[in-house]
């Protein structure tokens, strides 16, 4: 058995396909670097006046909204409850109480809210409503989606979907004019990169060294902080470019019946494990999966041991996933009985792969792993 990475690998079939299928759900998409630079231009686009406030759900991460707060815009935190639903009442309450221009919601992990109350309550408030689909672009693929008809904001990080370095996008009928229809062709910071995703699935078929363990993924952090700080030094001016698809992801984007066996995989992996992972511990926050949702993630909750399976999945070679982890912003973190559900998830949550590269054997040896973890702890 390999181990077992928390992202797609590259699918070489895509790359090498011909780009005869014109993916029409692309045509009010504007593309960008990352999902953030999606937000941001969204926001501007919509003429959002910075006196007025826009409700954000405090289980986040920061780098998402830091270009926000950084041009000016008025940030308020709303808590969410424990199964990714939205509290409508307080919201309301926010709507009635302050000068609220805009509120973000947010699909975690493949998971929709219900949209419909929320969208009523922003229409008869005159307020703009912005769906986050960065973990749940195939939930927007799925066929007959309500949110297909929903005039709303809608962004994406496509990037946590397909094995791309770019990915950030909007969606929205009247931004059509910023749409740029030329592809590049592949980049050479591409071709390191498939060849970084190559060598990982060598050595996690190997599985020596393992990338997943904690050790390795302090040191992950340390780069990622570093290159953090040095990039908000050296970008002081927050605009966000439009750009065009990147060669992979346009490779990616016009491969339909990759999209569509992505969508099966996830959910039957989804299945699969959350039917046996209920017969060890009942720890699912979803069960069973609702119409148009396509799982990203298999959340569960751990609250005695939590540290302990965490560590015991990534170094046995299990790449599981808390989030946001350390970019939960520090005003939620700091504010525990104000948003309880947010701080509560941020430690509790475990997220595990369901992806589409993710064979049945691998899910066994998640499952495997788990029957030992409860029988030795």
């Amino acid at each position: 058995m390999r181990n077992i990475s928390a992202k797609a690998y590259t699918n070489y079939k895509s790359l090498l396909k011909s780009n005869k299928f014109k993916n029409t759900f692309l045509k009010n998409f504007i593309f960008f670097n990352a999902g953030r630079d999606a937000l941001h231009f969204g926001i501007n686009e919509l003429r959002i006046r910075k006196k007025s406030t826009i409700l954000i759900p405090g289980y986040i991460c920061s780098s998402t909204i830091k270009p926000l707060i950084k041009n000016g815009y008025k940030i308020k935190f709303y808590d969410i409850k424990k199964d990714f639903s939205l509290d409508l009442k307080k919201l309301e309450k926010a709507i009635n109480e302050e000068d609220i221009g805009a509120i973000m919601i947010v699909h975690y992990f493949g998971f929709s809210n219900n949209i419909d109350e929320i969208y009523n309550l922003c229409k008869v408030n005159n307020v703009e409503l912005i769906e986050d689909f960065c973990h749940s672009l195939f939930c927007r693929l799925s066929r007959n989606n309500i949110h297909e008809k929903l005039k709303t904001t809608k962004i994406y990080s496509l990037r946590k979907n397909f094995a791309i370095l770019d990915g950030g996008a909007l969606e929205k009928k009247d931004f059509v004019n910023y749409e740029k229809n030329q592809y590049y062709s592949i980049s050479f910071k591409e071709i390191i990169f498939i060849f970084l995703k190559l060598i990982e699935k060598i050595i996690n078929f190997t599985r020596f060294p393992n990338l997943y363990s904690l050790d390795f993924y302090k040191f992950k952090q340390k780069i990622k902080r570093f290159r953090g700080e040095y990039f908000s030094n050296k970008n002081r001016n927050l605009i966000s470019i439009t750009k065009s698809p990147s060669f992979l992801l346009n490779k990616y984007l016009t491969d339909n019946k990759y999209i569509i066996n992505s969508s099966v995989l996830r959910i039957r992996n989804f299945n699969y494990l959350s039917k046996e992972i209920y017969k060890i511990s009942n720890y699912l926050i979803h069960k069973k999966l609702s119409k148009n949702c396509v799982p990203q993630f298999l959340p569960i909750i751990e609250i005695d041991k939590n540290n302990l399976l965490y560590e015991f999945l990534n170094n046995n070679g299990v790449e599981s996933i808390r989030w946001p982890n350390e970019e939960i912003p520090s005003y939620v973190l700091n504010n525990r009985n104000e948003f309880p559900n947010s701080n509560f998830l941020n430690k509790k949550l475990i997220l595990l792969p369901v992806h589409q590269s993710l064979t049945l054997n691998d899910c066994n040896r998640i499952i495997l792993l788990l029957e030992n973890f409860y029988k030795k702890f």
